[in-house]
């Protein structure tokens, strides 16, 4: 069973992100900077690690381009401020022997922030509203199964694009829809250093229209009730910022505005 960690990076210039991420496995970074260029390198005659640099931007179109050149059995969704565990690839395989029937599994990568915490589910089986809990570094998948059901991340979503965030949580509604079966194991993977986030700037407009915008991708039917369920839940976190009706209007906003977009895209 072939394993290999896809990272998402930025601006790096040589091949240390491997050894600063503790990668023990076959690794492909994406890194999205100011020039172009593609590098291999065979550690002890066994693992490969390949750098993919280019132009584009968008941490989603990221993911895809890993995923698209991916060869690998098991594909590990990884950011370049993680550090595995050096059992990771014994645990991931063992994982998936134990769960023949899982497409994705999740693992806990505890956070070194205390104010930003990884969830740790209690049910091994993952249903969609418990998968709008897991952070796409806590992801791994059989790149068979995602690759022939045409699954990829939305390119509006995600750091570096129109909407800051929700990408992981539109991906995975896309598996529930073609079948997918999450599962997720509470066993350490790695760890994630979260002092400082590139895209969380608290809850501000742009995080409010993001959220109304991915419920209506995750559903056009009852995204309504999804944002009016999310602004009542969230409340104490942005009372100081915006009141109840102002936060429901941008996320409203949000969501209209996203409708437009697809509209538009079928015209």
């Amino acid at each position: 069973m072939k394993i290999e960690v896809l990272i998402s990076t930025m601006h790096q210039s040589n091949m240390d992100i491997f050894s600063k991420m503790n990668i023990k496995s076959d690794a492909l970074a994406v890194n999205q900077c100011d020039h172009e260029y593609r590098v291999e390198r065979v550690i002890n005659n066994c693992n490969v690690f390949r750098m993919i640099s280019l132009f584009d931007r968008g941490l989603s179109k990221s993911r895809n381009l890993a995923i698209h050149n991916s060869s690998a059995d098991i594909c590990v969704i990884a950011d370049d401020d993680l550090f595995y565990e050096n059992n990771y690839v014994e645990i991931i395989i063992e994982a998936y022997k134990k769960n023949p029937d899982a497409d994705i599994i999740a693992f806990s990568v505890p956070s070194s922030n205390k104010e930003r915490p990884t969830k740790i589910l209690k049910k091994t089986n993952v249903n969609v509203l418990q998968s709008m809990k897991l952070a796409s570094f806590q992801l791994t998948f059989r790149r068979k199964r995602i690759v022939d059901n045409q699954i990829s991340f939305n390119t509006l979503f995600g750091a570096g694009s129109i909407y800051v965030c929700g990408e992981e949580n539109i991906f995975l509604i896309e598996c529930f829809r073609k079948g997918l079966k999450v599962k997720f194991v509470n066993i350490r993977i790695a760890s994630v250093d979260h002092k400082e986030s590139t895209w969380f700037q608290g809850f501000n407009e742009l995080y409010l229209k993001t959220k109304g915008a991915m419920f209506y991708e995750m559903s056009s039917t009852f995204w309504l009730p999804l944002i009016l369920q999310f602004a009542i839940r969230k409340y104490k976190l942005y009372q100081s910022s915006f009141s109840l009706l102002n936060a429901m209007k941008y996320l409203f906003k949000g969501g209209f505005e996203y409708k437009s977009i697809l509209l538009k895209g079928k015209v």
